[in-house]
């Protein structure tokens, strides 16, 4: 049986973009409103779900599915950071959230923001 999470309190808020930002990646606030990017050892505030011109939709509650880099985070509380190519990965400090669900094969994640 496939469960999912998609969906589940999804809650997006639409921001400026400092950049052309991908769908899908990590970003951080660097101005009022304003998301960049996030790079390698930041705490994220949510995941870009589409970005067109200046404009991008944040998620910044509810489930998410995202690459993890390095080792696998274990189910339940843990606290990620941005790997700086698009993924996570475990971190001491940043971003606390719910994992759900760790795809070992796909190198991915489901968690909670």
């Amino acid at each position: 049986m496939n469960l999912s999470a998609n969906g589940f309190l999804q809650a997006a808020l639409t921001m400026q973009a400092a950049d052309t930002i991908p769908s899908g990646t990590t970003v951080k606030l660097t101005d009022n409103f304003t998301a960049s990017a996030a790079e390698n050892g930041d705490a994220f505030v949510g995941v870009v779900l589409t970005c067109s011109g200046a404009l991008c939709a944040v998620q910044m509650r509810g489930a998410v599915t995202l690459p993890y880099s390095g080792t696998a985070p274990s189910v339940g509380p843990a606290v990620l950071v941005s790997d700086g190519d698009g993924g996570v990965k475990s971190a001491e400090s940043g971003t606390s959230v719910c994992v759900l669900a760790v795809d070992t094969v796909r190198g991915t994640l489901t968690c909670i923001l």
